[in-house]
């Protein structure tokens, strides 16, 4: 496997956006009882927006 170059050259906020979002968002279910196996869900853009908002992060241009 080897690395998609559009990621490996973004910057630490880059990348701390990412997490920020994706913890905030829900981005995987975690095992359970129910669930044997962490399952990783898609979000939307709007999603995550509205994930980063909530944390009072402006993301107007």
């Amino acid at each position: 496997m080897k690395a998609d170059k559009r990621f490996t050259e973004q910057s630490f906020g880059f990348w701390a956006i990412v997490k920020l979002s994706s913890e905030k968002a829900g981005y995987s279910q975690r095992k359970s009882k129910n669930v044997p196996f962490a399952k990783v869900k898609g979000l939307t853009s709007k999603q995550i927006r509205q994930a980063l908002e909530k944390q009072g992060i402006d993301l107007s241009l």
